[in-house]
């Protein structure tokens, strides 16, 4: 029979409020008190009722990095050592942003890959979950067991059994492709991230239907670990160490894209008249780099308001009808990209 409030209570001879205000770390409990508590519950396996009387216009947002910051450690300026990407990045200041200017409040918790479930959610402090940077299946597999109110972010339905949401890339990738053949380029280089993840897979295959409905092959690949500017710098350089080079090149970041970009004026290349440059993501440095990169918009601000739009309104349906909230009926939601033209795309004179 599982753990209830009242029998922790007797465990501890106080009253059972006491034991919910511990479990939500109401400052009103001693933190010695409130900490033997939260581990009693733990180790009886106590799992608080999802429902609440009312909606606390409260969202969590977990971000699952390679590791997670200690206790008392402050994200700040070491954001980066806990291998979270950029894009991720990106979505999570957004989500940010529109959560407030909704009136709720957003938590965040930066996982590790390997993590079970989130202490928001074990504490019930929640009232559904926004989850970022590919979930592993432990954790997909405790929120569907626990039906807790979520949505996964940049991600596939079919992979994570969860509602989830991803980026519509590929047909804004294969216009890229376009654009480059009508500009007279055949010698058209990609530089990639591993496709492991469906977002990436999806680029790869918006390039693969460009290539092939302009009757092209891809020229040249480089593939690399992950988006960073000295990872573009390197990729772009082995590129154009042959003899024959690429007139133009793909990158699946704008991260990567700018490193290239800095490749190419190192080697004396200019962009677009010697090389045509596009990317992918729209961040804030493809708008600030010069020439102006042109760039797969990925659309993360539609993506967010999509997101909170579908979770926010599962909840209050739920408590409206008072009951718990479900999934929704269409589990997989999609946001359309946008190819946005700037400066880095020319006309190709090689005479291939």
């Amino acid at each position: 029979m599982p753990t209830t409030l009242r029998d922790l209570a007797r465990m501890f001879s106080v009253a059972p409020s006491t034991i919910s205000r511990a479990l939500s770390s109401d400052p009103g409990v001693s933190i010695q008190l409130a900490e033997r508590i939260r581990e009693a519950a733990r180790a009886a396996g106590y799992q608080p009722k999802p429902m609440r009387r009312r909606v606390n216009r409260a969202l969590g947002m977990v971000q699952i990095g390679d590791q997670a910051p200690g206790a008392m450690e402050p994200l700040s300026d070491r954001f980066w050592d806990y291998g979270i990407d950029p894009f991720h990045a990106d979505l999570m200041i957004h989500a940010m942003k529109s959560t407030v200017d909704r009136g709720w409040h957003l938590n965040l918790e930066i996982l590790p890959p390997e993590a079970a479930c989130p202490k928001m959610i074990e504490e019930n402090r929640v009232d559904g979950l926004l989850i970022c940077g590919y979930p592993g299946k432990t954790l997909c597999e405790t929120l569907a067991a626990r039906h807790v109110p979520s949505i996964v972010l940049d991600d596939l339905a079919e992979r994570t059994g969860l509602p989830s949401i991803i980026e519509d890339v590929a047909p804004a990738t294969c216009e890229a492709v376009h654009l480059l053949a009508s500009l007279g380029h055949r010698r058209i280089a990609l530089v990639s991230i591993p496709d492991m993840w469906p977002a990436a897979h999806a680029r790869m295959q918006g390039m693969v239907r460009g290539l092939s409905e302009c009757g092209l092959t891809l020229f040249r690949q480089e593939s690399v670990s992950g988006s960073s500017i000295e990872n573009g710098q390197a990729a772009t350089q082995r590129l154009f160490a042959h003899p024959e080079r690429p007139t133009a090149v793909v990158y699946m970041t704008d991260r990567l894209a700018v490193g290239g970009m800095l490749a190419l004026a190192q080697m004396g290349l200019r962009v677009p008249e010697d090389v045509s440059v596009i990317g992918h993501d729209n961040h804030a440095i493809s708008r600030e780099v010069r020439p102006a990169l042109t760039t797969v918009d990925m659309n993360v601000r539609l993506l967010i308001q999509k997101a909170l739009d579908d979770l926010m309104g599962r909840i209050e349906a739920a408590a409206r009808n008072g009951q718990t909230p479900t999934a929704p009926k269409a589990p997989q939601l999609t946001v359309p990209c946008t190819l946005l033209r700037r400066n880095t795309c020319a006309p190709s004179f090689s005479g291939c």
